[in-house]
């Protein structure tokens, strides 16, 4: 549990200061930054897990923690987080991850959210030669890579946890009060949602290992409004939705969703060429129903 309290005489009266986390992975558990008039800056990359996590931890004794915080008056909160490449996990990650009760709150400042997912790939047979003293150790170790891939494309359809540019989940609160505005933009690239809003998982016994094809549903939604404008950007491979939301979204001026996302270097691109269906499914294009 860690406090980062940058607002001057640590409350909102006067002004704050700047906070940025930056490095390889960035993940708050049961932490919290308070920065009033302060921009906060979360910038994290893993080649193998989440970017950037705000979530719950576990509390001595066992029980699970309260979750983490980021709040501020005026100033911008800014995350942004790239998941696992190619990797033998085949875990369901995402570029930003906030659940577990955590709370994303401005009075007037905004928030950006963008997440990229490269996402699972396919495993390749290698390309060694039979007289490489390894070559059936190459050989053994893909042939586990690709039971692993299958046991998790079988399974993929009946879990509510896949791999996700950005996923909001567990209770989590994203709240852009006042005139803030809200933009949320996620890429999942082979395969799984660009943005998922929704119950997610959760750990059912907070002192054993967790990953989230263990655990049960959440039994609460999470919480995603703006007093200005709420801007959701989602793309993938079209093997599926790009958006998922499964609670309610809000604002106070408008609601813009529209297909495309953040390249692996997290810049925005958009996708003018891809098809939108409304109260349909398309096999190719974004869909919403």
């Amino acid at each position: 549990q860690t406090s980062i309290d940058s607002r001057h005489g640590q409350n909102n009266i006067g002004p704050g200061g700047a906070v940025t986390l930056e490095g390889g992975a960035v993940a708050m558990l049961d932490s919290s930054i308070d920065a009033s008039t302060g921009n906060v800056i979360l910038t994290g990359a893993h080649p193998q897990n989440n970017g950037v996590v705000l979530d719950r931890g576990t509390l001595p004794g066992g029980s699970a923690g309260p979750g983490s915080r980021i709040t501020t008056t005026t100033g911008t909160v800014t995350m942004s987080g790239r998941a696992r490449g190619p990797s033998s996990t085949y875990m369901p990650t995402a570029g930003v991850l906030i659940g577990g009760g955590s709370q994303v709150v401005t009075q007037g400042g905004s928030i950006n959210l963008t997440g990229y997912n490269s996402n699972t790939i396919r495993p390749t047979p290698p390309t060694v030669d039979p007289s490489d003293p390894y070559y059936w150790y190459y050989w053994d170790e893909y042939n586990q890579q690709l039971a692993q891939y299958n046991a998790m494309i079988a399974v993929i359809p009946t879990i509510l946890a896949q791999d996700a540019g950005v996923r909001i989940q567990d209770g989590a609160v994203v709240r852009a009060g006042g005139a803030g505005n809200l933009a949320i933009s996620g890429r999942s690239q082979n395969g799984g949602v660009g943005v998922d809003i929704g119950y997610g998982m959760v750990n059912p016994d907070p002192t054993q290992y967790y990953d989230q094809y263990i655990g049960v549903p959440s039994p609460t939604l999470p919480t995603v409004q703006s007093g200005g404008t709420l801007a959701i950007q989602a793309g993938n491979d079209l093997s599926q939705n790009a958006l998922k939301v499964d609670g309610p979204i809000s604002a106070g001026y408008a609601i813009a969703i529209r297909p495309g996302g953040p390249t692996a270097t997290l810049a925005n691109q958009e996708a003018p060429q891809t098809p939108i269906v409304v109260g349909g499914n398309a096999a190719t294009g974004f869909t919403v129903t």
